[in-house]
């Protein structure tokens, strides 16, 4: 539809990938640190009542450093797919499926 208004690929860019590139790293920024917690609840709760022996919880900090920019690269990859997507479509093929 932005191409019927007349937007370039870059303005469309902006629009779309932008934004949700925001919400990407929020999102990261949220989800590791709740995901340390809650592994290490469900390590404590399960592992520890279950098992007999000791198996100490212990991630190393890199490990979130790497997760994240896992979690980048993989947008990236993705919002570029997207990006060149968006660029094949020509005008006419826009308006011929306008819904």
């Amino acid at each position: 539809m932005t191409k019927i208004l007349g937007y370039k690929n870059s303005e469309i860019g902006g629009l779309y990938i932008a934004s949700t590139s925001i919400a990407v790293v929020v999102g990261l920024v949220i989800a590791v640190p709740f995901i340390d917690i809650a592994m290490k609840a469900i390590f404590k709760g399960y592992l520890y009542t279950m098992m007999t022996g000791y198996i100490p919880c212990s991630i190393n900090p890199m490990t979130y450093v790497v997760t994240i920019a896992v979690g980048l690269v993989c947008y990236a990859v993705v919002a570029l797919l997207q990006m060149r997507k968006v660029s094949k479509v020509s005008k006419s093929e826009a308006l011929k499926n306008a819904e």
